[in-house]
């Protein structure tokens, strides 16, 4: 039995710049790191695009300190930065959550109740329906024979 070995499918990360300098993007002192260099090389990349997607991806939700070295040409401030950024504008572009318990409407004694649970200033339309409301128990209780 003859065992062929297939070619490793090309990944992006086998074009990026930042293979033949690895010490220049992730260095090994943690004092204030100078990026400059790593960055101009960066910008020269043919995959820098992709490079920031992984680093995005692979970072969502990290904390900051755990981020390291210049990633699709960002620092690890850089990306931190940009990750809260866009993690705004998706928040900004979401309709407003209601609350899961409310789901009445004013005008109805439901809506009535949850101001007065709230100790909200309550509306005309919700007095009305909590005064029809108590008309309407009022006259079942009066028929059942019942008093309340």
């Amino acid at each position: 039995m003859t065992v062929t070995t297939l070619p490793r499918a090309r990944h992006w990360s086998d074009a990026a710049a930042c293979a033949q300098h690895p010490d220049l993007f992730i260095p090994e002192n943690d004092g204030d790191p100078d990026y400059t260099t790593a960055k101009r090389i960066c910008r020269a990349c043919p995959v820098i695009e992709q490079c920031l997607t992984a680093a995005m991806a692979e970072e969502k939700g990290a904390d900051r300190h755990v981020r390291a070295g210049v990633r699709g040409g960002l620092t690890p401030g850089e990306r931190a930065r940009k990750h809260r950024q866009e993690a705004r504008a998706k928040a900004a572009s979401q309709p407003p959550r209601k609350d899961p318990a409310d789901t009445s409407d004013c005008g109805t004694q439901a809506a009535y109740q949850r101001h007065v649970k709230r100790h909200e200033v309550i509306d005309q339309a919700c007095r009305d329906a909590h005064t029809e409301w108590q008309r309407e128990r009022r006259a079942a209780a009066k028929s059942a024979g019942a008093a309340v």
